[in-house]
């Protein structure tokens, strides 16, 4: 299953997007539902890297704005093209959880 196959989809949630932009008091609560959610992930990204031989050298909370970041960009992109394949979606998280692994194990851009 992906966001697409919910009622609404996405355009639900950029329609609340758009609502919370014009209303501040909707925002502000809009922003703290949605900053659970932000919890939640970085809560399961806690539980999977655990065992992990070595923590991520960023911290999960920052970890799970980023990814929810690069998905809502995602969605917005399909919106707009809806020929984009989901599978671009996962190659996207790989490459960035596979920077993240590339930190944590000491690398750094040159620049």
């Amino acid at each position: 299953r992906t966001v697409n196959d919910a009622p609404g989809g996405p355009g639900l949630f950029f329609q609340f997007v758009a609502f919370a932009v014009r209303d501040e008091s909707f925002r502000r609560r809009f922003a703290e539902s949605y900053g659970s959610l932000h919890q939640r992930i970085a809560e399961i990204y806690g539980r999977w890297t655990a065992d992990f031989p070595q923590q991520p050298a960023i911290p999960l909370d920052q970890i799970a704005l980023m990814t929810c970041a690069i998905s809502n960009g995602f969605l917005l992109e399909q919106r707009l093209d809806p020929s984009l394949d989901d599978g671009l979606h996962g190659l996207m998280h790989a490459v960035f959880f596979r920077g993240i692994q590339a930190v944590t194990a000491g690398w750094e851009p040159s620049h």
